[in-house]
């Protein structure tokens, strides 16, 4: 192993647990490497001195004010994101395309179902039923935008309660 490698295997030590073959190169070549068995030592004592640091304390005053600033941003944040509802009211370019041809359909099939159509006679229940379902229809594509955004919006209050 190079030293480079020994230097990182010395770094993980505080870190990890070396397995037993890592352990004998590590030992093997700080027995004949001075260059690396300084940095080891170096380093441990970086360690202990580290460790026997004491830890500094900030105030009461300085935790206080941190601590009201960031429930201060978590609020506006949480209020913000719950007030964004434009992904919800997004409708997506493929249901658009859908409405718009079923739509389309409508027109052309009540169009086509119009010309045979003769005032003259009185109107059948079936002829009735036929025109009710095709206005019906109309009117749900007419609106299916509008009824999306309401329920994905009832939803998302939902959720949000």
């Amino acid at each position: 192993m190079q030293c480079k490698d020994i230097e990182q295997l010395i770094i993980g030590l505080s870190g990890k647990n070396l397995n037993r073959e890592e352990l004998l190169d590590l030992e093997r070549h700080l027995s004949s490497c001075d260059r690396c068995a300084c940095f080891k030592e170096g380093l441990n004592r970086i360690r202990q001195g580290l460790e026997a640091m004491p830890m500094p304390q900030p105030s009461d005053d300085l935790v206080r004010q941190t601590r009201f600033k960031c429930y201060a941003k978590l609020n506006t944040m949480h209020v913000a994101k719950s007030m964004d509802f434009s992904h919800v009211l997004l409708i997506s370019k493929t249901t658009w395309a859908i409405l718009f041809i079923l739509i389309a359909l409508t027109i052309i099939w009540s169009l086509y179902l119009l010309k045979d159509f003769n005032m003259s006679q009185p109107l059948s229940s079936q002829t009735i039923a036929v025109l009710t379902l095709m206005i019906q229809n109309g009117l749900m594509l007419c609106f299916t935008p509008l009824l999306i955004r309401k329920y994905r919006l009832r939803g998302l209050k939902l959720k949000m309660i």
